[in-house]
């Protein structure tokens, strides 16, 4: 209907909302796109926000952003510190500590950090003779 009616598709959304008289809501959206219809006691947490705050804290540290992704539903920042660094079993087996920040402007997740350890023995090549 988006495609072949978009009017009518208007009307039908517009009838239904009207008879939601009693019913509050919120409209997420973004230039002409709506991304979430939530409820009003849902807290808009933005993900500029969580960035901001969390690359403050963060700033004294020695991270590297290991991988960043923003869809529609969700934000995910893969952060690890040179400054929290191990040995499980020998010196060649390192561990590097960080965290994963998460958040949804749009209902799909709460804002989440989580820790993580990502093993440095796995992204070396070893070649055969």
């Amino acid at each position: 209907m988006m495609i072949s009616d978009s009017k009518l598709l208007a009307t039908n959304v517009n009838t239904w909302l009207n008879r939601q008289e009693d019913e509050s809501f919120l409209i997420r959206g973004i230039a002409n796109r709506i991304r979430a219809v939530l409820s009003p006691s849902y807290r808009v947490i933005d993900n500029y926000n969580v960035l901001m705050c969390s690359l403050t804290e963060m700033q004294a540290q020695n991270i590297e952003i290991e991988d960043c992704h923003l869809s529609e539903t969700g934000m995910f920042v893969k952060i690890r510190s040179n400054q929290m660094k191990n040995f499980v079993r020998h010196k060649s087996d390192e561990i590097i500590g960080g965290i994963l920040v998460s958040n949804s402007e749009t209902g799909h997740g709460a804002v989440n950090i989580k820790p993580r350890i990502f093993r440095a023995q796995c992204t070396k090549f070893h070649l055969r003779k």
